[in-house]
């Protein structure tokens, strides 16, 4: 006599449905990165249901960015209509490009909105590991903001940072190419009153050079986006493009008779497509 089919395996008859939500929401989609958690949404309506649990988004900013833990982020983000970390994960997650989007007729009251305030969440990872997270205010109605050049400084170089995770190595080339492949860059810009956010950092750096002088190490990360019409100071055309370039500027150190590496700057600026300061 043929035996019956264990009742907790699944029948071709069966799908995702058949399993109880805790079991999804516990041992599956808590192993999910953000990525593979909206295509999972993608799949099925059940699905779509399960991954829009605002602590699962909560959880996946955390591990992506560190410094989306600090207070003042999770204040803002809390706040951002249709899901919050959800919200906030769509908009910080993408690489912008150069591509100047068609202008739209804004209906809402945005367009009356002043921001008054921008947050830099920043985080440094190498080999996918943080070893440096700094979150920065910034009153955009002070005269240091309004005028040119533009400038945001994380780090004073008095105040290094030490990354031990980061291995020294003696020979430039092979460190140059170690930290081009490895060492990987957030920085978010949160628009406090519009409840907005975008990454400004390539991910990856554009280019490693050490200064001759110091032996410093300059790491640049930078994107290229459209100026747009309403352009912070009116000194480019609407159509110019602007690159926005980060700095990392990383410094020997003697620790316990070891060489290691520490973040001495971390700035932002932003330039014209001639290099010019803005």
């Amino acid at each position: 006599m043929a035996s019956s089919p264990c009742p907790t395996k699944l029948t071709s008859h069966q799908g995702i449905t058949s399993l109880l939500p805790d079991i999804i929401e516990t041992h599956i989609l808590t192993r999910l990165d953000g990525q593979t958690l909206v295509a999972a949404a993608c799949t099925s309506s059940h699905l779509h249901s399960l991954c829009a649990q605002e602590k699962l988004w909560q959880h996946i900013c955390s591990s992506t960015w560190p410094s989306s833990n600090d207070p003042r982020v999770r204040t803002l983000v809390s706040s951002y209509p249709g899901g919050g970390h959800r919200s906030f994960f769509s908009h910080s997650f993408p690489v912008l490009d150069c591509q100047k989007q068609p202008s739209k007729r804004i209906h809402d009251d945005d367009s009356l909105l002043v921001t008054e305030q921008i947050i830099s969440a920043v985080d440094l990872y190498y080999r996918n590991d943080p070893v440096f997270s700094r979150v920065t205010e910034n009153e955009t109605v002070t005269g240091w903001f309004q005028f040119p050049p533009f400038r945001i400084d994380l780090v004073d170089a008095k105040d290094s940072v030490p990354t031990t995770k980061i291995p020294f190595v003696s020979e430039a080339n092979i460190l140059f190419e170690e930290l081009e492949k490895n060492l990987t860059l957030s920085w978010i810009i949160i628009d406090s009153s519009r409840n907005r956010a975008v990454n400004l950092s390539s991910r990856w750096p554009v280019s490693v050079r050490q200064d001759w002088l110091t032996s410093d190490l300059h790491v640049k990360y930078a994107v290229v986006i459209a100026a747009g019409g309403n352009q912070r100071w009116g000194l480019f055309p609407a159509r110019e493009c602007v690159e926005c370039e980060v700095m990392v500027t990383l410094g020997g150190r003697e620790k316990k008779g070891e060489e290691m590496l520490c973040v001495k700057e971390v700035n932002m600026q932003m330039k014209d497509m001639e290099g010019r300061n803005l």
